[in-house]
């Protein structure tokens, strides 16, 4: 079984006022949107990773300070909110694994295969395919349905994920 994860598709980064906003983040919310809609009506899982920090949470001297646990920022945006039978992880660091329920929640789901969407390709996205990989799911990433800072850099994200991790990257 397939399971469609959602990264950090959240205010702070989707957002024009968001305080870690992603310009090109915009550029994926349709892309994930028919994705999300395909994979329900085939009946496959929805996850909603979401990025979650506490006041004074170290990454926020590299990145500052952003998805604060209780703030709008760290809301998933309205265009894909998601649904009473989709299930919400927060996550505190870059992997959607590190720290989370995930594993134990696939495992239950009888998932053996990931769809990861989402921001930031070259972070969050690039770490939760590494740690899958280490576990044995099979990875796609669909190219349209994830964003970085720049096309050079999701395009080296991608080749990475492919190259290192066995990832399906698909358009």
């Amino acid at each position: 079984m397939k399971a469609l994860i959602i990264i950090d598709m959240e205010n702070d980064f989707v957002d024009r006022k968001g305080a870690l906003r992603v310009d090109k983040a915009v550029e994926c919310v349709e892309p994930i949107r028919r994705l999300r809609a395909q994979m329900k009506r085939e009946g496959q899982p929805v996850i909603y990773v979401c990025d979650t920090h506490f006041k004074g949470d170290r990454e926020f001297e590299k990145w500052g300070s952003h998805t604060v646990d209780g703030t709008w920022g760290a809301e998933i945006i309205d265009a894909l909110k998601p649904d009473k039978d989709d299930y919400v992880i927060k996550k505190w660091r870059y992997s959607a694994f590190f720290a989370t329920p995930l594993d134990m929640l696939l495992k239950q789901l009888s998932v053996d295969t990931i769809v990861l969407t989402g921001v930031l390709t070259d972070v969050c996205i690039q770490h939760t395919a590494a740690d899958a990989y280490f576990r044995g799911y099979k990875t796609v990433v669909p190219r349209s349905c994830t964003a970085t800072l720049t096309e050079e850099r999701k395009e080296y994200a991608l080749n990475f994920i492919r190259q290192m991790y066995d990832a399906e990257i698909v358009d």
